[in-house]
């Protein structure tokens, strides 16, 4: 009889796996799309509470049609329907941002938007803006980007650090990387970049481990 070869994978709870090294993995289906991400732990309990947050994080996700629409379609679509709602220069002014945000996304389906994109608008359009004008612009970007893609914990940090001090140009990222290690982002490998100075982008991967 041919010996059947160990599961890869052995489920151990709800939603929860443990791969054959020992790490546990967060294993979730979305409409009818299944989601899978490392806990980067060995530890159950650990691995039980990251899970909680992965859940409730995936959860926020919109998986429609509407995900298949470029930022700039959707974008105006949104305006249209708030249009009763404002006055003509108001209007005019978001149809604006909504212009010069959009060549940032290059009209790719918002499913394939990443937050690498959503950095380049921040540090090559944000040094041209007024304050003013950078936090309407980002208010635009994350309503849109919420709605269909992004749950707002993903860039709960980077919104924060925005509101509070406005646009650093390229210290920005430690800015966002001292509120990520202060707040509940997960342990693990990260992936930190900075764009600048000039056409020059920057990058390191840490690995972040809790006390």
């Amino acid at each position: 009889m041919k010996k059947r070869n160990a599961p890869v994978f052995v489920r151990v709870g709800p939603n929860l796996y443990r791969y054959k090294s020992g790490t546990y993995y967060a294993f979730v289906k979305k409409t009818g799309r299944r989601i899978h991400r490392s806990l980067h732990t060995n530890d159950r309990k650990l691995a039980e509470r990251r899970l909680a947050d992965f859940k409730s994080r995936t959860g926020d996700l919109v998986v429609s049609d509407e995900a298949n629409a470029s930022f700039g379609t959707l974008a105006r679509r949104w305006l249209q329907v708030q249009r009763h709602t404002l006055s003509a220069s108001t209007a005019k002014r978001k149809a604006q941002y909504i212009e010069a945000i959009e060549p940032f996304f290059n009209g790719m389906a918002l499913r394939n938007i990443r937050s690498i994109h959503c950095e380049k608008w921040v540090l090559e359009r944000g040094v041209d803006l007024s304050a003013s004008s950078f936090n309407h612009e980002l208010r635009i970007a994350i309503g849109i980007l919420q709605k269909v893609l992004l749950p707002l914990t993903d860039v709960r940090h980077s919104a924060a650090v925005l509101r509070e001090f406005g646009n650093l140009s390229s210290p920005t990222v430690l800015f966002v990387l001292q509120a990520a290690l202060h707040g509940s982002a997960p342990d693990g490998l990260w992936w930190m970049s900075s764009f600048g100075a000039g056409f020059s982008c920057h990058g390191a991967l840490l690995e972040v481990a809790g006390p």
